[in-house]
């Protein structure tokens, strides 16, 4: 019974279920963005990330933006 287990457990990870990932094209990703920076992040507070922005590639705002990570 603990063979037949562990080979369970050895072999699931490895089956595919045929779950196919959805890929999305950087021309449409780059298309629909409305902000586009190179930066660093300054701070990083509980849930938020401050980002300093040396270039921009799409788009304008200051000089320094806010990212809040949802759970």
């Amino acid at each position: 019974m603990k063979l037949v287990v562990c080979l369970f457990l050895f072999l699931v990870p490895t089956l595919n279920y045929g779950f196919k990932k959805n890929v999305t094209r950087y021309s449409i990703v780059i298309s629909k963005a409305v902000l586009i920076v190179d930066g660093t992040i300054s701070k990083v507070f509980q849930n938020d990330y401050q980002f300093t922005i040396n270039e921009f590639v799409k788009g304008k705002s200051s000089p320094k933006i806010n990212v809040t990570i949802w759970k």
